[in-house]
């Protein structure tokens, strides 16, 4: 994209910002997971924020860095990545709703796949994911191999998600452009 997603503005709004605003709706306490030359004063206020320790380990790192601070605060954390502008605070609550006892992580999956970046995690899964990158696995996969995951999907996803929009990703300049579209669409 050629510049840090969460400073990508959707509709005049921030897409750090949308998320912040969503979440803020639906959990507490709110984490915000950064590389550590990211400025982050403007959601401190907001949001307890913790920088990620390994570089360029990806959002396996994220999750393990944001899981960790919330070790005594919380059992349960809705994971998501700043790039999907379109999840809701009922969305968010209905995933939580569907933890259940011997669950580690609810998850969406369509079928473009499972969406572990947009998804309920119990915050003890942070140890598995240590074990992933001390082990040399980087990806999401790797640590969802290692999870009791309840997907939802299907019919039970249309529920919680009739419009279709909550997962949709903004990786590329066409995507920013359709979300401006998808925006004014559901605005």
């Amino acid at each position: 994209m050629g510049t840090r997603k969460s400073d990508l503005v959707l509709s005049g709004v921030p897409l750090a910002q949308r998320a912040l605003d969503t979440l803020s709706a639906a959990c507490s306490p709110l984490v915000v997971v950064h590389a550590k030359s990211q400025d982050v004063a403007r959601w401190s206020a907001r949001a307890t924020c913790v920088a990620d320790e390994r570089e360029r380990s990806g959002p396996l790192e994220a999750l393990r860095v944001g899981l960790t601070s919330l070790e005594s605060r919380a059992e349960s954390a809705f994971v998501l990545a700043v790039d999907v502008p379109f999840v809701t605070a009922s969305f968010v609550r209905a995933l939580a709703e569907r933890l259940g006892k011997s669950d580690d992580a609810v998850i969406p999956r369509t079928v473009d796949g499972a969406h572990p970046l947009c998804a309920l995690y119990r915050v003890g899964v942070r140890e598995r994911a240590q074990r992933c990158l001390e082990s040399g696995e980087h990806a999401m996969s790797a640590l969802l191999a290692r999870l009791r995951v309840r997907y939802v999907e299907g019919a039970e996803l249309v529920a919680i998600d009739p419009t279709g929009h909550a997962l949709f990703n903004v990786n590329t300049p066409d995507d920013l452009r359709r979300a401006e579209e998808i925006d004014r669409e559901i605005a």
